[in-house]
């Protein structure tokens, strides 16, 4: 009790730096003009049920995602999903492409900002922090916590107007990773196992747990290339006349409709 107490006091005397600053320092070490190819499973972990994604990811506005499973009669499912300028671009059971806004709920960008004012505006959109919180800092949406026994910079409201808790980013004081989101429909992401490139300058998160309707789901890299982005650029774009194969399973649809 008596080391809580002086935790809790430490932390309220200690030095929080700008926002600005602290967004600088998190997408300094997100890819620079390298690019990304990760391999991932994605585990609902209480049904058992398995997803298998190949991203090719150039920054947070430009990526592409190719998935794929098996039913549990055995047939196999896929689709491909074009992640540009704000939009989500995919194919439809019938070959056509179909364009979206990005769901407000789709987190993966946060890893992938290259620049301060990108992740600020997305932060904006997410309802993290305010429109006027480029500069200056606010007891009302930048403090310190602490998270698995790490002291973090908490961006977000500290309560909310309603009954839901308010949309919250936690990043690590010393490391400047992303270690935990909340988005405003309470489901809760944690970051964790970052593995560094280029003797530490890039660093990238092997592990997510998604906390949502009472269920868990991991995702989990089973590859992780730095390439350069000649490698990735090719690969842009939607195949011609794609036919996209749902899966069956209830909920593997709403995680890709609302996630991805």
């Amino acid at each position: 009790m008596f080391l809580n107490l002086l935790f809790c006091l430490s932390l309220s005397f200690a030095y929080v730096p700008k926002l600005s600053t602290v967004m600088g320092k998190m997408t300094s070490h997100t890819g620079g003009n390298k690019a990304f190819i990760l391999k991932r499973t994605v585990t609902l972990k209480e049904e058992n049920t398995i997803a298998h994604e190949t991203w090719h990811i150039a920054h947070a506005d430009l990526m592409k995602l190719d998935v794929e499973g098996t039913n549990p009669d055995g047939s196999p499912w896929k689709f491909e999903i074009l992640y540009k300028n704000g939009k989500r671009i995919t194919t439809s059971v019938e070959g056509k492409s179909q364009s979206f806004a990005l769901s407000p709920e789709f987190f993966e960008p946060l890893l992938h900002y290259r620049s301060s004012r990108a992740l600020h505006g997305r932060l904006l959109a997410m309802q993290i922090v305010p429109n006027h919180s480029t500069e200056t800092n606010s007891p009302g949406f930048m403090n310190l916590d602490r998270y698995k026994g790490a002291v973090t910079y908490v961006l977000g409201a500290l309560d909310s107007k309603n009954t839901l808790q308010p949309p919250r980013f936690w990043i690590e004081q010393d490391s400047f990773l992303a270690r935990k989101l909340r988005l405003g429909s309470q489901v809760e992401v944690e970051f964790d196992s970052f593995k560094d490139f280029e003797e530490g300058k890039i660093k990238q998160s092997e592990l997510q747990t998604l906390y949502w309707k009472n269920s868990t789901v991991i995702i989990q890299n089973t590859s992780t290339q730095l390439v350069e982005q000649k490698k990735v650029e090719p690969l842009m774009k939607i195949q011609k006349e794609a036919t996209a194969t749902l899966p069956q399973n209830v909920n593997l649809k709403e995680f890709y409709s609302r996630f991805r």
